[in-house]
Formats: structure tokens, sequence, C-alpha cells
């Protein structure tokens, strides 16, 4: 086997494993310290909220929240700047079809594997076979041959790969489903955004003349 490259920019580089594989049950455990423990509750089920993105003209959900009180900050004028409604909602429909794409593969997979992650690493695989004895043997009809059943466990540890296994997959699930949710309320964000642009715009107009 080739020497490893010892680069500057890689201050901790993967170190091959060692050529003993008796390793002990300790060694192991540090190595790989979510085996066999169960992280299904942390994959979240998820749905999309909207079929229909709501409308600028609806008034923003934050307006019905209660303020603090107290007085309003003052801004200093800023420089002009054009809100393009056709579209915000335009790239705002494209982010919700290609979120519920995402959501509908999503919630296919962890269906799937939750149902199937007790066996779908080989756990509790067996071996079944039949033999036959090559000595014939005396039977009550005559000589034949001893055919024995044998019913043993794999070579493949399924139940040692399942352990490992299972929990990284549980953990990816959960990472992919919190991006998922943050790209929702991302998606939300924007659409208040919308809303909030066209109440203020709905909110600025002169005010009665004085004295009328």
């Amino acid at each position: 086997m080739t020497d490893p490259i010892n680069s500057q920019y890689d201050s901790h580089p993967l170190q091959p494993p060692p050529d003993d594989d008796s390793k002990n049950s300790d060694d192991q455990a540090e190595a790989n310290p979510d085996k066999g423990k169960d992280f299904s509750g942390e994959v979240p089920a998820l749905d999309t909220a909207w079929d229909k993105l709501p409308s600028f003209n609806d008034k923003p959900p934050l307006e019905e929240q209660s303020g603090g009180g107290g007085e309003k900050p003052t801004f200093s004028p800023d420089t002009n700047f054009t809100f393009k409604a056709g579209e915000v909602r335009e790239a705002e429909q494209s982010m919700l079809n290609s979120t519920r794409t995402a959501v509908d593969g999503y919630e296919e997979l962890r269906t799937k594997f939750l149902a199937e992650k007790d066996h779908v690493f080989g756990q509790g695989l067996r071996h079944e076979y039949d033999t036959e004895s090559a000595i014939p043997v005396s039977m009550g009809n005559g000589m034949g041959s001893d055919r024995q059943h044998h019913n043993e466990p794999a070579d493949f540890n399924g139940d040692e790969f399942g352990a490992t296994m299972v929990p990284m997959m549980e953990k990816a699930l959960a990472q992919v489903g919190s991006v998922l949710a943050a790209t929702g309320e991302y998606i939300a964000m924007i659409n208040i955004a919308g809303q909030m642009y066209s109440q203020a715009d709905r909110e600025s107009r002169f005010p009665p003349p004085p004295g009328g």
C-alpha cells in the first residue's frame, strides 16, 4: 500500500484502519456512539400546508399580533426601490412546487424506511438449506439417503450492520426533514413580506386636509 499524502490544508486527515481487526467492544462503542440507538422520534412527518399561495392582498398575520406599546420607531428616508409583486409571486410559486415534490419524495422514503428498518439491512437473516447423506442408509422400503434440513444464522451479520446503519439513516432523514421544514418557513416569510408590502401600499395615502 502506498504512503498517505500529507496535506498542509488538512489538520485532521482521515486515518487508515489498523491492520489488526480484533477491536474490542469498547473501541467500537467509542468509534460509533450512536450504535443501537433509536432516533425515529426525531424524524418529522411532513406535509405541504398550502395547495394555493395566500394572496398578497390578505392582511399579513403579523399585523394581528399585539405590540409592546410605546412610541413607534422612526426611520430615516432610504433610496427608492421597486417591488415587482408578479415576479416575487412567480418565484414563490416555483419554490412551493419544488418543495412539494421534495416533501412527497421524502415522505415516501420515510414511510418505507420506518416500515422496513428492522430487516432492511439483513437483521435476523438466516441460511436455510437441505443436505443428503452421501452414505446410503436403511429405510423401510429399501435403501435411501438421509435428508436433513438446516436453519442457521447467515454468515453476514445483519444485526451488527443494522445496529450501525439504522441510527445513521434516521439521523439523515431527520436532517433532510429539518431542511424541508425550514424551506417551508422561508416560503411563508416571502409570502408575508408580499402581504406587508401590499398593506403598506394600501396605507400610503394622503391624510385628509386640515380642518376637513
